[in-house]
């Protein structure tokens, strides 16, 4: 299944914001709906899709590509009480064994679909195109999309989970 890309991604998200989205009280609300019958899509975080879909939902993502994908940061604070236990910490965040404990303990990686996590499966074969703000240029095209996101969302009548 080829993605959106780019340029389909924006006119999809243009096309979306005509509809006037309704709005919920929550993102819960947004997936029962559709979960439901009652509306035919909602824009939520991968996290509460796959809370939804551990619960038995019924309800199947759709790629709406590019997704991106940011890496969780972990930095130590200037003037704390043990500058060298944090250093050793964070260069020990960094190795294969830190990585496999995230994963294992806490489910915490980078997507990767059909990788090991509960995301990673989920989004397996859907024809996601993921990537990583990794660069000047990545985070460059996250920034083109997210304006659009937020005008298709810019109603009365919407929610913002961006």
């Amino acid at each position: 299944m080829p993605t959106m890309g780019e340029e389909g991604f924006l006119k999809f998200m243009e096309a979306f914001g005509k509809q006037k989205p309704i709005a919920a009280a929550s993102p819960e609300d947004q997936v029962n709906w559709v979960a439901s019958g009652q509306s035919a899509m909602s824009l939520i975080s991968l996290d509460r899709l796959i809370d939804r879909l551990d619960q038995g939902a019924t309800i199947e993502p759709t790629p709406l590509s590019p997704l991106h994908s940011i890496p969780i940061y972990s930095w130590a604070i200037r003037g704390g009480p043990h500058p060298n236990s944090a250093k050793l910490l964070l260069a020990w965040l960094g190795t294969p064994e830190a990585k496999q404990i995230l994963l294992d303990e806490v489910g915490w990686s980078e997507l990767n679909p059909c990788g090991p996590t509960r995301a990673d499966k989920v989004l397996c074969g859907k024809g996601f195109d993921i990537f990583r703000v990794d660069t000047i240029e990545k985070a460059q095209l996250s920034d083109r999309i997210r304006p659009a996101i937020l005008k298709a969302l810019d109603s009365p009548n919407s929610m913002r989970e961006f």
